[in-house]
């Protein structure tokens, strides 16, 4: 035996050999013809020295044909004859030449083949002949027309340390202890079956490579039984040892913390201007959401900060004036809020004609009007006008953050219009219904010094809010403060109510007066004011006017663009025109900006029958919401009774505290407003989009037109109107 071969441990005792005279084979080949068969891990019968090679191979052949023979591992197989003096090319061709034979009956075997080869026997007659040529090497393993365009894996390139490794670790899954250890052919059977090509001419001798690495490598170690009965070297088991990390050379570590220093976008800069760009990018998108001063005057800070919002206001000015240069027109521009708009969360549905004139308590929702609120946008913030049941509902199906109210400023306290005021204010202000005793609640210490909600609104708001949050036990998280608009025949002082204040309510509760019969400027900064009138109803009811202050005048760049060009005067001196202001040029000439145009008006009244106590704030109106409970709808309302008149219908509405369409659109005249949207309609007059609600909507609409001398909106749930400015 080879040194190989003693590495491997594949020797064993001896077999006997049989005299020439009790077999048929061919002498100086002597397989075992008797006695039973070896285990698969005995080693092949020795070949007696021969003088020719000729006829070494004859009887290496023969003795690899035999069927001792014929299953034993092809390592030893190899390592055997190459013992006997044979080449590594010899010994391929003997192994390939030798052929297993059949486990089927010799009848079963004959029958297959005969059927396998009868239909290309019967097309023998009418198939052309095919050219024999060898068949190249690389196409010789196709079993299919698809396969033959399928490039074939390398195998022997891959590293022989890791196809062993991942074979014992594949072997060892799921396996423990021993099992998990392959021995040595069932780790080389375990290749062969996962990769058929080492069965190949070229696998063969791939596999004396894995097994060379196997028996030599330190990173393969091998386990001998513990028994001596069994085959030491067929029997021997394999594991991988995990070589030991390396720590890293202080140069690599050095370069890796290095690394980790470096911008991670060096290779992915475009350019030199990358962060340059980038900043740039930054600060137009900034000017782009904040080009208007927000509407509330901003605290007094120092004078460094101070000339760096100059400079910043300067900049943001430059950048609007350059977007109107290219669109050539000003009609877009607004000063401080970029949009002003009315959102209803519907006119307030009630049914009148059955229901008892002394109050509209009784009254209630229909399923397609929610009962009454209204929100006025300015910029990002929103005041909502009253509050009725469910308000919160359906400011959660609108685009409107709850989070973004300010100010709720209450008409009336009828039902209708604050009963969804506690709640409301409940998730504004983070509301909740205390703790247990023993643990501490932050509620319980609220800053009051600056309310985060202000709410307005007749004498019996306070104490409204108070008793509501009172006697449900409900603590807010944030404080809020309630300015009480007296009427002349109401307490002046006082807050009306035994209750005392809440933790969260802010001491500085106003009680707002009447002068000259209107409460006026119940809220006023630098831009925007609201004031307030009484106006007829069947309880004390307020109407709200919301007036912006004068804004700048359109501007025309032609008249001023070549003047500073001329004197070379920067262009962020158009701002300070923008805003109506004059500038002072190198040779002395002064330009003047445009004068200044009014602001938009917005009134919203209440239930009214007689809102003429607020014509006087209210004329002029870019905006008037006027509520229109009943009319009289006849061949279009079936619900219209014989008896009723257009007169009739009035006279009842007035005396329930409420308008009719002619009314609403008679007052809007009187006052001059640009638009009027009609709201609190009776529940009787659905507000889906049905044919017949929207025949129902068009005829009051046309009914107030009639009056008001132009076309009206008629409001419906979540319906959203942009305030413009007029032209005038």
């Amino acid at each position: 035996m080879s040194d190989e071969t003693k590495k491997e441990g594949t020797a064993s005792p001896q077999p006997a050999v049989m005299s020439p005279q009790e077999t048929t084979t061919p002498t100086g080949l002597q397989p075992v013809a008797a006695g039973p068969i070896p285990e698969p891990q005995s080693p092949p019968q020795p070949i007696p020295p021969s003088t020719s090679k000729d006829e070494i191979i004859s009887k290496a052949r023969a003795f690899l044909a035999s069927p001792q023979v014929q299953y034993q591992d092809v390592h030893v197989k190899r390592a055997f004859l190459a013992e006997k003096g044979l080449n590594d090319a010899e010994i391929r061709s003997l192994l390939h030449s030798v052929v297993r034979s059949s486990s089927l009956p010799k009848f079963i075997y004959l029958l297959y083949l005969k059927a396998d080869a009868t239909p290309s026997y019967s097309a023998q007659n009418i198939s052309p002949t095919p050219s024999i040529e060898p068949t190249p090497t690389a196409s010789g393993y196709c079993t299919a027309v698809l396969l033959s365009t399928k490039k074939d894996p390398r195998y022997d390139q891959l590293p022989v340390v890791t196809l062993l490794r991942c074979a014992l670790e594949d072997f060892g899954r799921g396996k423990d202890g021993e099992d998990a250890k392959p021995m040595t052919e069932d780790l080389f059977r375990y290749l062969e079956g996962q990769i058929p090509w080492l069965l190949t001419e070229g696998g063969l001798q791939f596999e004396q490579e894995l097994w060379d690495t196997l028996s030599t490598s330190p990173l393969f170690s091998k386990h001998s039984p513990s028994s001596s009965s069994e085959a030491p070297a067929m029997s021997s088991r394999w594991e991988y040892l995990r070589p030991n990390s390396v720590p890293n050379p202080p140069l690599v570590d050095s370069l890796e913390a290095l690394s980790t220093q470096m911008p991670k976008d060096v290779n992915a800069r475009k350019s030199p201007f990358q962060y340059t760009l980038q900043a740039l990018s930054d600060f137009t998108g900034y000017i782009s959401t904040q080009v208007y001063l927000p509407y509330r005057p901003s605290i007094i800070q120092g004078t460094i900060e101070e000339d760096i919002k100059k400079e910043i206001k300067s900049l943001k000015g430059l950048t609007v004036i350059h977007d109107c240069y290219s669109k050539n027109t000003f009609a877009d521009f607004e000063y401080t809020y970029t949009s002003m708009k009315l959102k209803l969360f519907d006119p307030f549905s009630l049914e009148i004609y059955d229901m008892p004139p002394a109050t509209d308590v009784q009254k209630y929702p229909s399923t397609t009007r929610n009962h009454s609120a209204l929100a006025l946008r300015l910029g990002k913030d929103i005041w909502l006008f009253d509050c009725g049941e469910a308000t919160q509902h359906q400011l959660q199906k609108s685009p409107l953050k709850m989070g973004k109210i300010e100010k709720i400023f209450i008409t009336h306290t009828h039902g209708d219009h604050i009963f969804g005021l506690i709640p409301l204010m409940a998730s504004l202000l983070n509301g909740a219904g205390g703790t247990a005793e023993g643990s501490d609640d932050p509620r319980l210490n609220v800053n009051t010094e600056t309310p985060a909600l202000e709410i307005y609104g007749p004498l019996g708001t306070r104490a409204y809010v108070r008793n509501g949050l009172a006697y449900t036990h409900t603590l807010l998280g944030a404080s809020y403060v309630v300015h009480e608009l007296r009427f002349p025949s109401d307490p002046q002082a006082g807050d009306v109510t035994s209750l005392t204040p809440q933790l969260a309510e802010c001491s500085n509760g106003r009680n707002v007066p009447q002068v000259d019969g209107v409460w006026k400027d119940i809220f006023k900064d630098k831009v925007i004011s609201v004031s307030a009138a009484p106006i007829h109803h069947s309880v004390p009811c307020v109407g709200y006017v919301i007036t912006e202050a004068p804004v700048p005048g359109k501007i025309d760049p032609s008249r001023y663009i070549p003047e500073l060009k001329r004197t070379r005067t920067p262009m962020t001196v158009m701002r300070q025109l923008q805003q109506g202001g004059s500038v002072t040029l190198e040779d002395g000439t002064v330009l003047n900006g445009p004068l200044r145009r009014r602001g938009r008006k917005v009134v919203i009244l209440g239930d009214t029958f007689d809102p003429s106590p607020t014509a006087t704030l209210a004329e002029d109106a870019d905006m008037l919401v006027h509520e229109a409970t009943n009319a009289h709808l006849p061949d279009i309302d079936m619900s219209t009774k014989e008896a009723d008149t257009y007169e009739s219908v009035e006279a009842r509405a007035k005396s329930r505290g409420h308008s009719t369409p002619q009314m609403a659109g008679a007052f809007a005249k009187k006052i001059r407003a640009k638009r009027l949207i009609l709201n609190h309609f009776s529940a009787r007059y659905p507000g889906d989009d049905s044919e017949e609600s929207k025949r129902i909507m068009t005829a009051i609409g046309n009914l107030a037109a009639s009056e008001f001398g132009q076309d009206v909106i008629c409001a419906k749930d979540l319906m959203s109107v942009d305030i413009g400015f007029s032209e005038k």
